[in-house]
């Protein structure tokens, strides 16, 4: 009979709470066989920042032009970081671009008249 303080039988190192091994993780295919891309997960902030400058910059007078340009730069940086990196949004750098276009075109007819 054992004490409190010690138990029966020593549980063996890794699987204290249970009497079998973890599962085996799922074989890998042989090399030369195709294997699917990665997912793009991470949403591209700069994305996200082009159209927000696109937006704000059609309803601000004069300020709109600088929005206009920082939201032609950011598109333009976020389709070179989605191209090369692991980031999604392409769509939304898209949009960006023309809203900032959009917008400068706006604020040189604005200025012109």
């Amino acid at each position: 009979m054992a004490t409190p303080l010690q138990p029966e039988e020593p549980v063996p190192y890794g699987y204290p709470y249970s009497e079998h091994p973890p599962p085996a993780p799922p074989p890998t295919p042989p090399a030369g066989y195709w294997q699917p891309a990665p997912r793009r997960t991470v949403p591209s902030s700069r994305a996200k920042l082009s159209v927000l400058f696109g937006v704000v910059g059609l309803f601000l007078p004069y300020v709109g032009a600088v929005l206009g340009i920082a939201a032609v730069v950011t598109g333009h940086q976020a389709r070179k970081e989605i191209r090369t990196g692991p980031y999604r949004g392409y769509n939304t750098a898209a949009l960006g671009l023309v809203l900032g276009y959009v917008t400068l075109l706006g604020q040189l007819v604005m200025l012109l008249r």
